[in-house]
């Protein structure tokens, strides 16, 4: 028989104190642990400040940059991924045999790594001895080669580690260091600074990628939630209406008629009238021999010396060079004339046909001289611009007013910015109308007293070689690409005289062309044959002095500026020669159609060449030689 056992007296009471007073220890024990986990949190101890982290880190992704290509696709800048040296000042340490390995890794002068390294491990001592954070991140040099990153990532010197990163690369500037200036470059934060990296910008840059993680206070991601981390959007690639071979040509012919000529420089443009994309932009610049800065003291009658002319100063970076085309202003001569020509045509003032006297001693009415290079009695105003009068060029400023000599520069965009989006852009130099004077009426006629930049020269000149009824409008310049939906929108832009004017101008010009294909093959025998008809106008200035007072002896700027195949000129090309040397002058081989123009027919060959255009030579259309009836105007 089982009995039942009954608990001893006392013991279930023992048992229940037992368990309440345990529950209470470990509740008690529970507060204490929040309350100094709260204590931590809130006042940590000194000691342990450098230690703890905030429990959520931010980190940004950088976005893959758009690329900058041709317009053929062919790249002129690209991003592509590299490896870069940084090194943990907590962990490493500066000997010499460990600051010579960094060295050799980076190329980084030794000098420079133990700077760098050792600066911040002085300053770590500082930081921790008041609390603060610790320096744990110090970069090296730039992006590795390959082989030095791979000897980077299997080092075994603690402190030392690698890193991706991004890497701009200019293809053109590699190809050619005149490329620089036009492309630009980019800084450490992957943003453009200059040229048309600066420009494009908003598209080419892309979206930095954000992540939001919960992290040890070692540093380590604990956690990521997916609504927490949202990728880098890449930027968009540019095509640009540049063409890289047409660079090349125009870089190739800028450089050996700089050589040829002994100029301090040369600068170039070849751009499609009809569209107004520009093909290709270069200027070159050299040291020449004997020329010496100026100073006006050295000016006489007897003589003088050849004055540096060119403000090219050293810059550690061929990117930060300026481009000239762009930038620099110069006195157009003679090439302005079609210009004047056109308006005085356009008004009535003169007929081609109708002759004037163009006779030596020539004044103006308040006793101005005027002389011209090939003086003759009389021509045919057409003549006027055929043989680049300066005479009767001025008795076409006396038949203007001050207000329409002035329209007529203005309305073709001089004296303003083209609008082309290139950073630092001149605007060139038109006198207002309360300083246009007589003086400046007669000048302006025939080049003088206005300055422009090469960008200008060739938005206006397309007016002139804009084909059918776009004869005579101005078309927008533009260096990228046209896309398919813009393509009708690049035909047709301000309507700046009528399209009569513009073919007449053309026409006389077609005659110039001949000439300068002439005299080339005249003086420089070995010239190839130009297989494609070219109207144009060349240009001879003399350099202004830099203190205004004239004009330096002896020293020019020279021009030629056409345009190919005449019927429908598929190019427009610029060149400008910038100081042809003291014997080119002697010689009198320094006018616009021996030095620039030799250089444009060369560009103008192989150009049309390159894309394809059928020779036509011998096709000019024949000179009109008479006004347009009124009812044709429009």
């Amino acid at each position: 028989m089982n009995e039942r056992r009954h608990p001893v007296p006392g013991t279930s009471r023992r048992i229940d104190r037992f368990a309440s007073a345990l529950g209470w220890g470990v509740l008690v024990s529970l507060v204490l642990v929040v309350a100094q986990v709260v204590r931590l949190q809130v006042a940590p101890p000194e000691g342990l400040g450098p230690f703890i982290s905030h429990r959520l880190a931010t980190v940004s992704t950088e976005a893959q940059r758009g690329d900058i290509l041709d317009r053929r696709g062919r790249p002129i800048a690209v991003t592509q991924s590299g490896r870069r040296v940084f090194v943990d000042p907590t962990r490493f340490d500066p000997t010499l045999e460990n600051l010579e390995h960094v060295s050799g890794l980076t190329g980084v002068a030794i000098e420079t790594v133990a700077d760098r390294v050792i600066t911040r491990i002085v300053s770590n001592e500082r930081r921790g001895a008041e609390g603060r954070p610790l320096i744990r991140y110090v970069s090296i040099g730039g992006v590795l080669s390959p082989g030095a990153a791979a000897r980077a990532e299997v080092s075994e010197v603690a402190g030392v580690h690698t890193e991706r990163r991004l890497v701009r690369e200019s293809i053109a500037a590699r190809l050619d260091a005149a490329n620089a200036p036009i492309v630009g470059k980019t800084g450490v934060d992957h943003d453009g600074l200059i040229g048309l990296e600066r420009s494009l910008e908003p598209v080419l840059a892309g979206s930095a990628g954000v992540r939001r993680s919960l992290v040890a206070a070692d540093g380590r991601t604990l956690f990521v939630q997916p609504d927490q981390w949202r990728p880098p959007a890449p930027g968009r690639d540019v095509r640009l209406s540049l063409d890289l071979h047409i660079q090349r040509i125009l870089l190739d012919e800028l450089r050996r008629a700089a050589l040829a000529c002994d100029a301090a420089g040369a600068r170039g443009i070849v751009v499609d009238p009809l569209t107004g994309e520009i093909l290709a932009l270069a200027d070159v610049s050299r040291d020449v021999a004997g020329a010496v800065p100026f100073d006006a003291s050295l000016i006489s009658e007897r003589g003088s010396p050849r004055f540096r002319i060119l403000d090219t100063p050293d810059v550690p970076d061929a990117a930060l060079a300026r481009s000239r085309t762009i930038q620099d202003v110069y006195e157009p001569g003679s090439t302005f004339k079609p210009f004047v020509w056109a308006a005085a045509t356009e008004l009535r003032k003169f007929e081609p046909a109708r002759e004037l006297s163009t006779g030596r001693d020539y004044r103006t009415p308040y006793g101005r001289p005027i002389n011209d290079v090939f003086p003759k009695d009389s021509m045919s105003w057409r003549d006027v611009l055929v043989n680049s009068s300066n005479i009767g060029m001025s008795q076409s400023a006396d038949a203007l007013t001050h207000g329409q000599m002035r329209h007529a520069v203005t309305r073709l965009g001089f004296g303003r910015r083209t609008n082309l989006g290139f950073p630092g852009e001149a605007a060139g130099i038109v006198r207002s109308a309360a300083s246009w004077s007589r003086y400046t009426q007669t000048s302006v006629s025939f080049g003088q007293e206005v300055a422009v930049t090469p960008l200008q020269m060739v938005r206006a000149f397309s007016v002139f070689a804009r084909p059918g009824v776009l004869a005579g409008t101005l078309p927008d310049l533009r260096l990228l690409a046209p896309t398919p939906r813009d393509e009708a929108e690049l035909q047709f832009r301000a309507r700046v005289m009528p399209r009569w004017v513009a073919s007449l101008t053309r026409d006389a010009m077609i005659d110039v062309g001949d000439a300068m294909d002439r005299s080339v093959l005249r003086n420089f025998p070995d010239e190839p044959r130009l297989d494609y008809s070219i109207f144009g106008k060349s240009g001879t200035a003399q350099v202004a002095r830099p203190d205004g007072r004239g004009y330096l002896p002896s020293q020019y700027i020279s021009s030629f500026i056409g345009a190919a195949p005449v019927e429908r000129p598929r190019i427009l090309v610029l060149v400008v020669i910038d100081d042809p040397g003291p014997r080119r002058v002697a010689r009198r081989l320094f006018f616009g159609s021996a030095t620039a123009g030799p250089a444009v027919r060369r560009i103008t060959q192989r150009t049309l060449a390159y894309l394809g255009v059928e020779p036509d030579r011998g096709g000019a259309a024949a000179p009109v030689t008479a006004l347009a009836p009124a009812s044709d105007l429009d």
